[in-house]
């Protein structure tokens, strides 16, 4: 079949322009807004989506499944302002990419499940003179794609791309070659135009890899470094890290609350994912799912879940005990049930965690170590 048409490019007339440094704002009789105390915008980024000439140098994978703008309006709320290719189901997409508190934070990134594929998006806000956006304008720029480590590499040309839609409202042209260039060379199937859902009868995950190939090793492109890896997890959460770690094993629902940014506690939603892969006699293994950022719009979802892991910034999540086992918010665990045997923390776990924390440089393999000792007395509690 031909691979995708390209989409009429919409130049709608930008609601501001910028020259000579200034920023200016239309949109009222006899004048105009100035911004002369910012500096010039960048120029524009670098088009990254052309595979360079260099035949040892590989060319980009295609992978995307859809690229879209999340944006919020002062009257309507959250919007999917644009997207690309037409017809790919993203239902709720602009509660996801877009999280709830996002006007306290200048940018963030976010992780999420759009129904059994995964998206990334990069989230900015831009302070201006305008009385019609009254100051502000905040949107985000997303991927879909159809397997977790696929959203990594996109990452730095969102960043930059969201840029772009802040600084020219309405020209969607570098998001367009974007996609253009790294879109999935065979049409989506049917499913993907489908009502988005993480059913018990959806396809299955792929088993995650041993724990000493992920989380131990850093071969997730050096995932394990600063806030992003296990370490400051066991630092923020201490002894509580054990709690989440049986529940992990045990395929409890898990839910995390944060304040923004969101793209922190999104890694640590993985590497609770990870922290579940075992190979224990008797135990159920690769069923607890990864969601990363859920929204009130995904309540229906997480009641149909037996078992994930996921994070959120709505407060309100807290008075929802039926769809969760395990809620965290900042060091502290709470049970929505009676599990007594996974918060319980023994004079033993307490002492090897003391161990553990006075160690200066704190590595991988101290932490490898660790679970693989928890895990040989797994089964006495």
């Amino acid at each position: 079949m031909a691979g995708p048409q390209q989409t009429p490019r919409d130049h709608t007339e930008p609601q501001e322009r910028v020259t000579g440094g200034t920023q200016t704002t239309g949109g009222g009789q006899g004048g105009s807004n100035t911004l002369s105390d910012r500096p010039a915008p960048p120029p524009e980024p670098p088009d990254l989506t052309r595979a360079p000439p260099d035949p040892a140098c590989p060319a980009p994978p295609r992978d995307l499944i859809s690229v879209f703008v999340v944006t919020f309006d002062l009257k309507e709320g959250n919007l999917l302002e644009w997207s690309m290719p037409k017809g790919v189901a993203l239902e709720g997409v602009e509660f996801r990419a877009l999280i709830s508190g996002a006007h306290t934070v200048t940018s963030d990134f976010i992780y999420f499940r759009q129904g059994d594929f995964f998206g990334a998006a990069c989230y900015e806000k831009l302070e201006i003179l305008s009385d019609v956006e009254r100051g502000v304008r905040m949107k985000s720029v997303g991927v879909i794609v159809a397997h977790y480590p696929h959203l990594h590499p996109h990452l730095p040309r969102l960043a930059q791309l969201v840029r772009c839609v802040l600084q020219r409202p309405g020209d969607y042209s570098s998001l367009e070659d974007y996609y253009l260039a790294r879109c999935a060379p065979t049409p989506p199937p049917s499913g993907w135009h489908a009502p988005p859902r993480l059913t018990p009868a959806a396809p299955a995950l792929p088993s995650p890899p041993p724990l000493h190939q992920t989380i131990f090793s850093g071969s997730l492109n050096n995932e394990g470094e600063g806030e992003k890896g296990p370490s400051h997890l066991l630092r923020t959460l201490g002894e509580q890290v054990v709690s989440l770690w049986r529940a992990s094993l045990l395929c409890k629902r898990i839910m995390f609350l944060s304040e923004p940014p969101i793209g922190r506690v999104c890694w640590w939603v993985q590497w609770v994912w990870l922290l579940g892969a075992h190979s224990t006699p008797g135990l159920p293994s690769s069923l607890l799912r990864p969601l990363y950022y859920v929204s009130l719009s995904d309540l229906d979802l997480l009641a149909e879940q037996h078992s994930y892991v996921a994070c959120t910034t709505e407060k309100i999540f807290e008075e929802k005990n039926g769809i969760y086992d395990l809620y965290v918010e900042g060091g502290c665990v709470r049970l929505s049930g009676k599990h007594p045997a996974i918060t319980t923390i023994t004079a033993e776990d307490r002492q090897r965690l003391a161990a553990l924390n006075r160690k200066e440089n704190l590595t991988p393999a101290d932490l490898k170590a660790f679970f693989q000792e928890n895990g040989k007395r797994y089964t006495t509690f």
